[in-house]
């Protein structure tokens, strides 16, 4: 709010005199809905304006100002009230995503456990088809080193028999 001065008036609002044949109660439930609905500057301008009446003597200005400063104290109490419940919505709705954060970090945990359990498991499998391969190379290469014995035997010229 920015500070009142004559360029930046308090916007008063009128409502005008009280209906007419309402009784006491009536009276102070419209009057109580008048000032629920009057800005807090506005109640304090009220109370400041009833406070410095001449026409009034000492003790009614100071009913009036009560009446004024106690609708600024309700006006407090419900604003309060308000953000008091939006503040404990918010802390309801934090909560929860703080349980659903909690949940997802111990599936995550889970998850994680499994991923190391699959890699070892692939690492084992990587291996083992490692080793299988060496000894798939190792065969074959055996294997081609008999074959090209005989195939040399075979191709080489029969050695003359000695008598």
């Amino acid at each position: 709010m920015q500070y009142l001065s004559k360029d930046n008036p308090i916007n008063s609002v009128d409502f005008g005199p009280l209906p007419p044949n309402l009784d006491r109660r009536g009276v102070a439930e419209e009057e109580t809905r008048r000032d629920l609905a009057k800005s807090y500057a506005q109640l304090l301008a009220d109370a400041h304006h009833e406070m410095t009446d001449p026409n009034n003597d000492p003790a009614i200005k100071v009913g009036f100002a009560t009446r004024r400063i106690a609708g600024i104290t309700t006006q407090a109490a419900l604003a309060t009230e308000a953000a008091t419940k939006e503040s404990s919505a918010a802390t309801a709705a934090n909560l929860e995503l703080q349980r659903e954060v909690r949940d997802l970090t111990a599936d995550l945990k889970t998850l994680t456990v499994t991923l190391k359990h699959l890699t070892v498991g692939a690492l084992i499998f990587a291996l083992l088809a490692c080793l299988f391969a060496a000894g798939q190379v190792y065969y074959a290469q055996s294997s081609l080193s008999v074959s090209k014995q005989q195939l040399q035997l075979q191709l080489s010229p029969p050695k003359p028999k000695t008598p």
